[in-house]
């Protein structure tokens, strides 16, 4: 395996999605057996690792809860090792320490050595990177040692070595030079009974060597008791032979001495090339001996000098890192600023509905942003006995989103509040225009700006008592004792499409006491709830129906607790913008 704060990642409407992810969604929505249910889930969190993406904690948490509820202890550890992984890998090392020591503890109380001592060594590395008390060099060290000792009981040399290593590192970065060099000393002191090992292997079989040669010694002798014996049978043959004529006798006895030099020349090159093969076998010997010694000599000398350029190489390192995280986080210091004033500037730009609040019964606004600043936005105006209003929701969200938002507000002052342009269909017209003409929309480059905004707009004529509404993408809900009702919109939005439609005006009788509802798609699109899913218009339609009866207050309460608790601990996907309105 192997948090400064930063703008929120906001990914684009267009952006590819991992197809194995939603290859595992779809079955993980299909099936039923909760043991197969926590395995997806962390499969999901598996990929979403891959990208560091939020969603990979969403997913583990899921699968924790899942498995603690049907006591999946096992599971549990899995999603915790993803978990802790993900958070180390963002350096949130707090957040991924805890992962992990629960995790160590589900692997102890197993017996699971193995996935045990990796849990302890990925919670060495945690605590590394904490101060006192929340980690600190003492605590690094007992999970680290312990794993240590974990590797030894497995006979992993390769992770002893890596466990080692680490323990250097770790006594070295906390100025523990002393510790530092005793772990040194320890992983060297390894190698050398290796090596140790291997020269008496090497010794034995010398030793092996010279048993052979005492055997061919034996040998030799037995072959030199033959030729006595046979000395004593020519000498006995030699006697027999007196009785022969002297010529005959100094003719065998000439022979015989012959054959007796042939005898002993053929010995002697037998013994001579015996000893020279000892001599060849032995030296061969000896230098592959010398040759083995230098070759591991030259090796531990490699890797000291290796170590030594990667110690200083770390040091020169740290101060880099040190010194590019003092200007990060300047820097986001600054950025953050800047979108907290930004939001400021955003905020006075929205309308604020207590100053038409004489019209109406009463109103509620739920205004909450994914992050500081915001892509919904909300506006009003009154133009003679009519009031204008409208909830806008702009391409993405944030930073992109708020310059949307602005934009759409700078025009809305200009064609309602300067032109005086009080028709739903129009204002929504003359929008679309102005939009691309701003943003340079013509269609033909694929290359430009393809922004726009989903809106729902309403004029409410006070002496008629009637609502024109005319919406790209966004409906309107009107609610009469209970009963709610839909105008919907034309499908498509205010600034260039592949098919653009005209706006279209609807219109209905209100009386008081009716409430009209005005919002953007981040309060149906959130995720959440016990099945993690999407809240969805339908149970969106039934919760303001079921709490339009209550004063507006009492309502807006419900809708805000209602999308915390079904939101829970998820991330916010979207921008929120909810209008209501009573008559």
């Amino acid at each position: 395996m192997l948090a400064l704060m930063t703008i929120p990642f906001v990914e684009c409407a267009y952006a590819k999605i991992d197809p194995e992810i939603v290859k595992l969604e779809k079955q993980l929505s299909k099936v039923k057996n909760n043991s197969e249910k926590v395995k997806l889930q962390i499969n999901i969190a598996r990929r979403y690792l891959l990208t560091r993406n939020a969603k990979c904690d969403e997913y583990c948490r899921a699968a924790i809860k899942l498995a603690e509820r049907n006591k999946l202890d096992i599971l549990k550890a899995d999603a915790l090792s993803v978990q802790g992984d993900y958070f180390y890998r963002i350096k949130k090392y707090s957040k991924a320490a805890s992962s992990f020591l629960a995790e160590y503890t589900l692997r102890k109380n197993h017996k699971q050595i193995r996935l045990r001592a990796n849990a302890a060594y990925n919670l060495g590395l945690c605590y590394s990177k904490l101060s006192y008390p929340a980690g600190g060099y003492k605590k690094s060290k007992k999970y680290l040692e312990e794993a240590l000792s974990l590797a030894k009981r497995l006979k992993d040399k390769n992770f002893e070595e890596s466990i080692a290593e680490q323990l250097y590192l770790m006594a070295y970065n906390f100025g523990k030079y002393k510790d530092a060099t005793e772990y040194i000393k320890n992983n060297l002191q390894g190698a050398n009974a290796d090596l140790r090992h291997d020269i008496k292997e090497l010794q034995d079989s010398v030793i092996e060597l010279d048993s052979t040669i005492v055997v061919k010694d034996s040998l030799i002798s037995v072959m030199l008791e033959e030729n006595a014996k046979l000395d004593t049978t020519i000498e006995r043959n030699r006697q027999e032979l007196t009785n022969l004529t002297k010529n005959q006798l100094i003719s065998l006895i000439e022979l015989d001495r012959k054959e007796e030099e042939i005898y002993h020349k053929q010995s002697e090159i037998e013994r001579r090339n015996l000893t020279i093969a000892i001599i060849i076998t032995v030296s061969v010997s000896l230098l592959l001996i010398l040759l083995l010694l230098w070759r591991r000599y030259a090796e531990k000398k490699k890797l000291n000098s290796a170590l030594t350029e990667r110690n200083k190489l770390i040091a020169e390192q740290n101060v880099e890192i040190n010194s590019n995280l003092k200007i990060i986080n300047q820097k986001n210091r600054d950025i953050t600023d800047s979108l907290n004033y930004a939001g400021k500037i955003q905020k006075s730009l929205l309308r604020n509905f207590a100053n038409y609040s004489s019209l109406m019964s009463g109103y509620f606004i739920l205004y909450l942003p994914k992050d500081i600043v915001s892509g919904d936005f909300y506006w009003g105006h009154q133009v003679g006995s009519k009031f204008v209003f409208t909830v806008g929701d702009c391409t993405g969200h944030s930073v992109p989103g708020a310059f949307m938002s602005m934009l759409g507000i700078s025009l809305l002052n200009q064609i309602v509040g300067q032109q005086h342009i009080i028709k739903a269909s129009e204002i929504l017209e003359q929008m679309r225009i102005s939009v691309k003409l701003n943003l340079g929309q013509s269609g033909d480059n694929e290359e430009e700006a393809k922004d726009g905004m989903d809106m729902a707009m309403c004029v409410w004529d006070m002496e008629q008592g009637t609502i024109n509404y005319s919406g790209a993408y966004n409906p309107m809900f009107w609610v009469r004792a209970g009963q709610l009702s839909i105008l919907n919109p034309e499908k498509c939005p205010v600034g260039i499409h592949a098919k653009e439609l005209d706006f279209t005006d609807q219109y209905i009788e209100v009386k008081k006491g009716d409430r009209i509802y005005l919002f953007s798609d981040g309060y149906a699109d959130q995720f959440g709830g016990p099945k993690f899913e999407k809240f969805k218009l339908a149970r969106f339609k039934k919760l303001l129906a079921d709490t339009s009866h209550l004063p507006v207050l009492r309502q807006y309460d419900k809708l805000e607790s209602a999308f915390k608790d079904w939101k829970q601990d998820m991330v916010q996907i979207d921008d929120v913008c909810v209008l209501g309105l009573e008559i």
